[in-house]
């Protein structure tokens, strides 16, 4: 018997897995990312930081983040997709992908 939430997990990794590049110009703007944060944060504090996201789904903050110019940038996820993603930032160092299942 799976884990409880596990098929979920695994559907949404084979969600993502089908449609990888789910990013466009607009939700994936700094501009947009900002707005949502309406000033509860202001994300320039991410320079030079060791910053972790949860549940990183198809990138698409982990690519806004590391605008932000993080030390490291760390996203978890626990669903298959972790292996795309690791493909998606292999080619920035400063960015580890975990599958955290």
């Amino acid at each position: 018997m799976p884990k409880q939430g596990s098929e979920s997990v695994n559907d949404v990794g084979q969600q993502w897995n089908h449609f990888p590049n789910p990013i466009d110009p607009f939700h994936s703007s700094v501009e947009i990312f900002v707005d949502t944060l309406q000033g509860l944060y202001d994300p320039t504090q991410l320079q030079n930081k060791r910053v972790l996201e949860i549940g990183s789904g198809s990138g698409r903050v982990l690519e806004i983040l590391r605008q932000f110019d993080p030390e490291v940038l760390v996203g978890v996820e626990p669903s298959s997709s972790a292996e795309m993603l690791s493909s998606r930032f292999s080619d920035d160092s400063r960015v580890r992908i975990v599958r955290g299942d």
